[in-house]
C-alpha cells in the first residue's frame, strides 16, 4: 500500500468511487440504509475533479495500483478560488470561505466498502501530520445529521477530535459542521 497527494490523473477513478457511494432519499425507501455512503451529493465529474487539485491537503491511499482511500480537503484561499465555481452550492464551503485563513476544510472521506478502518486512520494519520506542518489552526468537517446520519463517519470524526459546532441546511440536507483545532507548538501558548 502506498499514500500519495492525488492527482488529475486520478479524477476519472475518484468519481466512479464518489458515485459508487453516492445515495439519495429514493434509495432511503426502497433499499435499506446504509451506514456510510455520501447521501445527496450531486457532484460531478467536473466538480471532484476541482476538488482533487489543492496539494497537500487531498490524499489517496493506493493497493496495487487502485484507490482504496481517499480524502479531499482544501484550503481557504483553494475553496474561494476553485471550488466556489462548482455547479453545486455547498453553504459549509460559503460559511469555510469567511472563516480565518488558517483552515482546511476537509470535504470528503472515502473508504472501500469491506475494508477495515484501519486504512482510513492511516490515511487520516498521514493528513494530520500534513496539516500539522502547515501551520493549520482548525480543520472544519460536515457530516448528514438529518432523516439520514453518516454514523460511520460521525463515529470516526469524533474518534479523531472533531466535535460538532453548528448545523447547515444544503439542498435539504441537514448537515452538522465539525471543527477539529490544531495546536501549533512552535508559536507561544494562546489557550
Amino acid at each position: 500500500m502506498r499514500i500519495r497527494l492525488a492527482r488529475p490523473s486520478d479524477n476519472d477513478e475518484l468519481c466512479a468511487l464518489f458515485r459508487g457511494a453516492s445515495f439519495t432519499r429514493e434509495d432511503l425507501v426502497s433499499k435499506k440504509a446504509p451506514d456510510s455512503g455520501f447521501y445527496e451529493y450531486p457532484l460531478t465529474h467536473s466538480d471532484i475533479a476541482m476538488r482533487t487539485g489543492n496539494p497537500p491537503f487531498s490524499l489517496v491511499m493506493e493497493d496495487r495500483r487502485n484507490i482504496i482511500v481517499y480524502l479531499l480537503g482544501y484550503d481557504k484561499q483553494f475553496a474561494s478560488e476553485r471550488v466556489a465555481l462548482s455547479e453545486h452550492t455547498d453553504p459549509v464551503i460559503e460559511r469555510f470561505s469567511r472563516l480565518p485563513n488558517a483552515a482546511v476544510y476537509l470535504d470528503q472521506l472515502f473508504l472501500q466498502r469491506g475494508l477495515p478502518i484501519f486504512h482510513a486512520s492511516l490515511l487520516m494519520d498521514t493528513w494530520d501530520h500534513i496539516v500539522q506542518g502547515e501551520k493549520i489552526e482548525f480543520v472544519v468537517a460536515s457530516l448528514p445529521q438529518g432523516d439520514w446520519t453518516n454514523r460511520s463517519s460521525l463515529r470516526f470524526a469524533l474518534d479523531r477530535g472533531f466535535s460538532r459546532k453548528d448545523k447547515v441546511n444544503s439542498l435539504g440536507v441537514q448537515l452538522g459542521v465539525f471543527s477539529k483545532p490544531y495546536l501549533n507548538l512552535d508559536e507561544e501558548f494562546k489557550l
